[in-house]
């Protein structure tokens, strides 16, 4: 990591978002001092040294004009003191974002830190959710879960979902059969955790990542066998619960359960408030409120069963920012994904940086299908992952345009350099991370 920032003059910048994800996954310190650091160094660099400030490309403008609407939300809130602090929350997820769109300039930085956060989940979230699984410390009876932003078993789920492709990203690099196996055992403790969280969304995401694996492999028959023999592995050692909480996503009418009945009574109520509320929605972060005030009683009379929270991003986005929001968060994912697909394009199959853009892009088609049952609009590092897509579809347009052919642009931005080759962990050289 240490060639990744020397002679950089966003060095401090890089330590300071390193550090925060460091402190947001594994919670050992506070995480506000690493990222007020971050962007303190950022505004430094930007005023004294004139470093260009980035957004993101258009990907990055749907998402600031998502935050704006989520702004104008405030003043119409029907519960002023809650908007405010979630505004601010939002805010500070908007400044993550940034931070990372703008310090990750080169492909050695993005790789690094998207090693160094596979490895920390794995090491503290995912061992940490089977641990409390055993202990049987969990926030819901049977459901692996964490702490902090893992601390429900959906959360833990997603996170290990959200990570999956990039270690089996890292499992697919040319490596010793050390590294192998050490890669290995992290994608099949991701798989574990999402089997132990019980999660039907996460199942669901499961199940999405091994069909678009199957789909970009050039080996089909090797990857089918593998996802077989997988899915043969985990009808096997799943618990009866386990399957009979997925049986549970094909019941119908009488034969749903309470959360899958109570969760459709919910989101007609968000269809209803947003319509209700089109243009500014009822105001960020007050959706359980809202809900509490519009369900019919078939959801239940006590406080507990009407303040409830909507399960699915969009209808949450919907109801507390209005239409504008919508549109303009569903225009974020659709822009990341389509400039990701055309950037790796431009890449060789072989290349580090088209390996990053596709387990990029699968990891935030996991976040999509994750967000159609659950609420994870605040989840921090999503916005680290967009920002990783972001500046390796920025440093791909610099690579295939003109002005990359000049030695100072090359020097700029490594923009004409060839690939260089990876260590053993399928990392740059340098010290390995796992």
């Amino acid at each position: 990591m240490i060639r990744a920032i020397r002679g950089e003059p966003l060095g401090i910048v890089y330590l300071g978002l390193v550090g925060f994800c460091f402190a947001g996954t594994t919670y050992l310190i506070p995480a506000q001092f690493p990222m007020a650091l971050a962007a303190i160094a950022l505004v430094g660099a930007i005023v004294f040294q004139g470093k260009r400030f980035r957004i993101g490309g258009r990907s990055g403008a749907a998402l600031l004009l998502y935050g704006a609407c989520v702004v104008i939300s405030v003043p119409f809130s029907i519960w002023l003191g809650q908007s405010i602090q979630e505004m601010q929350q939002t805010l500070k997820l908007f400044v993550i974002f940034l931070v990372a769109v703008n310090v990750l300039t080169s492909r050695r930085r993005i790789l690094w830190l998207i090693g160094t956060l596979v490895v920390l989940v794995a090491l503290y979230p995912a061992l940490g959710g089977v641990r409390f699984y055993l202990s049987g410390h969990l926030d819901a009876p049977g459901r692996a879960n964490w702490r902090g932003v893992y601390g429900n078993a959906n959360a833990l789920a997603l996170a290990m979902t959200v990570y999956l492709p990039f270690a089996v990203m890292f499992l697919g690099m040319r490596r010793t059969m050390r590294w192998r196996l050490i890669w290995g055992a992290v994608v099949t403790l991701f798989v574990a955790v999402v089997i132990l969280t019980k999660s039907r969304a996460g199942f669901l995401a499961l199940g999405l990542e091994g069909l678009l694996a199957l789909s970009v492999s050039r080996r089909k028959a090797a990857m089918a066998s593998a996802l077989v023999v997988g899915g043969v592995a985990v009808a096997v050692l799943s618990s009866g619960a386990f399957k009979e909480r997925m049986d549970t996503m094909f019941n119908t009418g009488a034969q749903r359960d309470y959360s899958a009945e109570s969760r459709l009574i919910i989101w007609r109520t968000a269809i209803g408030i947003a319509l209700s509320h089109p243009l500014t929605g009822a105001g960020v972060g007050t959706y359980a409120m809202a809900n509490a005030e519009n369900a019919p009683k078939s959801l239940g009379t006590s406080g507990g069963n009407r303040w409830k929270d909507t399960h699915e991003n969009y209808l949450n986005i919907w109801a507390e920012i209005g239409t504008p929001g919508l549109i303009a968060f569903l225009a974020f994912l659709v822009l990341l994904l389509r400039d990701g697909w055309r950037a790796s394009r431009r890449l060789r199959r072989d290349d580090e940086a088209y390996l990053m853009l596709r387990a990029g892009m699968v990891s935030m088609m996991a976040f999509m299908v994750m967000g159609l049952f659950n609420t994870f609009i605040d989840v921090w590092f999503i916005y680290v992952i967009a920002a990783s897509m972001l500046s390796l579809v920025h440093l791909a347009r610099r690579r295939s345009s003109p002005a990359a052919a000049s030695p100072r642009a090359s020097r700029r931005f490594g923009a004409a350099a060839a690939p260089k080759p990876l260590g053993a962990a399928g990392l740059p050289p340098g010290p390995q991370v796992g």
